[in-house]
């Protein structure tokens, strides 16, 4: 009898530790489990910012040391591989203040160049997510032609229609972003 109770009392403390080891692998692979902060985008293109002349354009702000981004990156190259809708496409790698040029290089800056029609660039200083007023890694905006924003998400885990979407003259879609913060709280927006 007591070898039974001390069996099962071991396979407790077992399972009670297994669930313990994948919790902590889980968190500690960066998987974000609640949305990260919608920033404060407008409504219109930033003034400040150079325009594509009288195109559709999607940007997406990423976190260069984002574990979760590599699942944003994949379904944004799946999502424009399914809705071919001659958009302009930039990925700008956030950089913190005074990071060396080719910090923001690695794993997901190599595959942000691997989709295909998308611009990649560093955005020194964080200065251009700043301008669009965003503070999430993963976080697109879908501007239509004439500058005004359609959609405002993530691209992880969204049924996206893009040719909908920059059609649409209603609201713009809001959507919740899942990934990390661009910046350090030392380094948000007054």
């Amino acid at each position: 009898m007591l070898t039974r109770i001390a069996g099962s009392g071991r396979a407790i403390l077992s399972a009670c530790w297994l669930v313990g080891v994948v919790g902590t692998g889980v968190v500690g692979m960066g998987f974000v489990k609640a949305p990260g902060s919608p920033g404060r985008v407008q409504t219109e293109w930033p003034a400040a910012e150079p325009r594509p002349a009288r195109q559709p354009t999607l940007i997406l702000f990423a976190h260069p040391k984002c574990p979760c981004l590599s699942a944003a990156l994949d379904e944004l190259g799946d999502l424009l591989l399914r809705h071919p809708t001659g958009l302009r496409v930039t990925i700008y790698f956030a950089c913190p203040p005074g990071t060396p040029d080719g910090w923001e290089c690695g794993r997901n800056w190599d595959k942000a160049h691997g989709i295909g029609g998308c611009r990649v660039e560093r955005d020194t200083d964080g200065g251009r997510a700043r301008a669009f007023g965003v503070d999430t890694s993963g976080h697109a905006l879908l501007f239509a032609a004439d500058g005004s924003l359609r959609y405002s998400g993530g691209v992880r885990g969204q049924q996206l229609d893009l040719s909908a979407l920059v059609g649409s003259d209603g609201p713009p879609v809001r959507t919740d972003v899942f990934g990390c913060p661009l910046f350090a709280p030392s380094e948000d927006r007054p």
